[in-house]
């Protein structure tokens, strides 16, 4: 059985899609262990009454993102949990293949515990 030129193409097409898809790390649900880790953190301050709208809140938070080791390094996965973080500190908790919870050309997952900074406020 022979493959047309066009259904060559096409089948390219489609692959070339879909790489280009997966290019970028994406934000997946964390791993229950991280999610309690980082709510019984002792750095996590959770929800505190405060006088003042003003006073910062710090939520500490579980970062998974998927990505593909092709396109992705730790670094750049990394920098996007940063990112989310916004001037908090990212400290890196753990690194699996999630063949489920992930894209099928993205099955790397890693894992992270956002500490926002003092500059995180709530009601402004």
């Amino acid at each position: 059985m022979s493959i047309s030129l066009c259904g060559k193409a096409f089948m390219v097409l489609v692959l070339v899609t879909l790489t280009g898809c997966s290019a970028r790390p994406y934000p997946v649900k964390p791993p229950q262990e991280a999610v309690d880790f980082a709510v019984n953190s002792p750095r996590a301050t959770g929800q505190r009454s405060r006088a003042y709208f003003w006073q910062p809140v710090q939520r500490v938070q579980a970062l998974s993102y998927c990505y593909s080791s092709l396109y992705n390094s730790p670094e750049d996965v990394r920098a996007e949990a940063q990112d989310f973080c916004r001037g908090g500190t990212v400290e890196y908790y753990s690194a699996d293949t999630e063949p489920l919870g992930c894209a099928l050309l993205q099955i790397h997952r890693l894992t992270f515990i956002c500490f926002p900074g003092d500059e995180i406020y709530e009601g402004l």
